[in-house]
């Protein structure tokens, strides 16, 4: 069993997950839910297969493989940063097969603000989609539960003090 993502306030981060579908499940979750600017929001995504059965699985390598929709505090959909834009608008250079046994998660990490615009104060919402097969032409999506973050204001010196502090208490 994998250890739980720990933060600062030692609380296991747990991933919010959606409907199953097909024995999957997708899940999100943030290292904690509140961040300064100039800090870097990190996602965690947990594909996990719920069901009985092994579940074939196309993984693509190079460009954005999920729909990720972060809406921002005035409840709009937050724009693409250049880099997010690059992500977004290139193609997966390989692919891989695999093979989800049952019971077992399969993780990515994502840094936010590298890809989104994360620049306004307040409570951002994120909720992300995959295509996990297709049924004919008809694509299957399996889409996560739904993650809050509060983003506040730039840090200040007090702040990098007091995180540097915790870091040598934890080692």
């Amino acid at each position: 069993m994998r250890r739980p993502l720990i933060t600062h306030n030692t609380k296991p981060v747990v991933p919010v997950f959606g409907d199953p579908m097909k024995g999957l499940r997708l899940g999100v979750a943030l290292d904690k839910p509140i961040y300064r600017q100039g800090e870097n929001p990190l996602l965690r995504v947990t594909l996990l297969n719920s069901g009985d059965e092994a579940f074939p699985l196309t993984i693509a390598h190079g460009g954005m493989e999920s729909s990720i929709n972060v809406r921002g505090p005035d409840g709009k959909s937050v724009p693409l940063t250049r880099f997010g834009e690059r992500e977004a608008a290139s193609t997966p250079y390989s692919y891989r097969i695999s093979q989800l046994k049952p019971g077992q998660p399969m993780e990515s990490f994502l840094v936010l603000n590298r890809l989104y615009d994360m620049s306004l104060e307040g409570t951002y919402t994120i909720v992300l989609s995959r295509v996990i097969a297709k049924e004919g032409d008809r694509p299957i999506v399996l889409t996560s539960g739904t993650a809050t973050l509060e983003m506040k204001g730039e840090l200040s010196v007090k702040d990098l003090t007091t995180v540097k502090e915790k870091d040598q208490a934890e080692k």
